[in-house]
């Protein structure tokens, strides 16, 4: 009988994950996709390194020139894009989010009067690590750091996540 009943709690657990898994967005296959996953993923080029920094540096560009257009290029739609700030009320940290749809209107709207910028800014992406068709970069201007991670998606390198923070001095 407990040979029995232990068979039927493998099997039952079994199919449970079985159904976590078919159910649970992270791992049912995109129902876009006409081809399996494959985890064969070439090195990066030395034109992924290239376009993976215009990428990074174009998120900037698209904000310091009003280029909403050059945003949507360089920006996945799933961005995940947040900093952390310290509530003043109660001391307490909190995390802010961005969404993909904010940033587009940023690039469109926040520097307007042209005065988020200095006038000649300094812009620096360092690629910290690529492999396949993934990159990590850390991207410097004069008021923040940030740390970007890129996918290339369809033969193009978009900002997946983006986690930024005010120098400390400014």
């Amino acid at each position: 009988m407990k040979l029995v009943s232990a068979k039927l709690s493998t099997v039952l657990s079994t199919v449970l994950l079985a159904v976590i898994c078919c159910l649970n967005p992270a791992f049912a296959a995109d129902k876009h996709s006409t081809t399996q996953p494959t985890t064969k993923v070439k090195p990066p080029t030395e034109q992924d390194k290239k376009e993976v920094k215009r990428i990074s540096l174009g998120y900037l560009v698209a904000l310091q020139q009003m280029k909403p257009d050059l945003m949507a290029e360089v920006m996945h739609p799933k961005l995940s894009k947040r900093t952390t700030l310290i509530n003043r009320e109660n001391g307490k940290g909190v995390v802010i989010p961005t969404t993909y749809k904010q940033m587009l209107e940023y690039a469109a709207t926040w520097n307007i009067k042209g005065d988020k910028f200095p006038k000649n800014p300094s812009n620096r992406a360092t690629i910290m690590d690529m492999q396949g068709t993934m990159a990590a970069v850390k991207l410097e201007s004069d008021r923040w750091y940030e740390y970007l991670h890129l996918a290339k998606i369809d033969g193009k390198w978009k900002i997946l996540d983006l986690y930024w923070q005010n120098h400390p001095d400014k």
